[in-house]
């Protein structure tokens, strides 16, 4: 059960462009290594490395290379004995990194024009189509960012209507184009949309003409075949400024998310550096609006 989160982000790369974005034409890093390089071999570590990520891990012989004939297509059980002595997480995440179907969904290119067009030709719309590739090829959780939205009016930053006009009709006709799409593969009554940014805006405009950071309340939209679709969950005051009906917190969102790839977050918890057990989501729950 896939998720995609159209995330909007306050990055100040244009997410608007009249060409198609950069991974479009970048080769696969399963296509990189041939003829170039024998290895990928992983970037160091941080020196401010979390302190519960032990100095063996962070050790240079401690990198694990991939051989090109496991990246560019080849033997695809020559691996680095580094990775047989990795855990089963990291074991799946390689695995997908050097599998045929990603190398294939990650090849936009052999989309129908008429599909690519449908999207946007902009980073955006090329996103959320290669969202839509990898879903199909089995990846369950994809992000797509949409930048940049944050609107202050100041240097350096869009004015709200300037910011409006320029980005949300290219955004309106990726998403339209993303959720017609997975109905059209019978892909949406398994897959959730979710549409969000990080935190609203705030409801009076400053001198500038743009508006600041806003935590007390803002919209997210969900999409799926297999939820309960059409309808309004939750109520503003008239100036948008705080819940008044039907509050849905950050963490019923991410609950929601999680209930939707099958995993009861309340009753999944890891431990910390301390050993201490922590759950995926303290308080919150599914938004029992949504669910069948």
């Amino acid at each position: 059960m896939p998720s995609i989160l159209c995330q909007l982000a306050v990055g100040v790369r244009p997410a608007v462009v009249e060409k198609s974005p950069g991974f479009a034409q970048r080769r696969h890093p399963r296509q990189v290594a041939a003829g170039q390089h024998d290895f990928l071999a992983a970037a160091p570590l941080r020196q401010d490395r979390p302190r519960w990520i032990s100095d063996e891990r962070a050790a240079p012989e401690a990198y694990v290379a991939l051989p090109a004939a496991a990246i560019d297509g080849g033997d695809e059980h020559v691996v680095d004995r580094g990775v047989a002595d990795l855990d089963q997480h990291y074991q799946r995440a390689f695995s997908l990194l050097t599998g045929p179907a990603t190398a294939r969904a990650f090849d936009i290119t052999a989309e129908p024009e008429k599909v690519r067009e449908r999207y946007g030709r902009h980073t955006f719309g090329q996103s959320a189509l290669l969202a839509r590739r990898l879903v199909e090829a089995g990846v369950t959780f994809v992000t797509v960012n949409c930048v940049p939205w944050d609107h202050h009016g100041t240097a350096g930053r869009y004015r709200t209507d300037v910011g409006g006009k320029l980005l949300i009709p290219p955004f309106d006709r990726a998403l339209a184009a993303l959720v017609e799409d997975l109905i059209q593969r019978g892909l949406y009554e398994k897959t959730l949309v979710v549409a969000m940014g990080e935190f609203g805006r705030t409801p009076r405009m400053n001198p500038e003409g743009g508006r600041d950071h806003w935590g007390d309340t803002f919209s997210v939209l969900m999409g799926c075949g297999s939820m309960k679709m059409g309808q309004v969950i939750g109520k503003s005051n008239a100036r948008g400024q705080y819940p008044i009906d039907l509050p849905v917190s950050p963490q019923d969102v991410t609950s929601t998310v999680f209930h939707h790839l099958g995993i009861d977050a309340s009753a999944v918890s890891f431990a910390d550096s301390q050993g201490r057990g922590v759950r995926l989501v303290e308080n919150g729950q599914p938004i029992r609006e949504l669910l069948r």
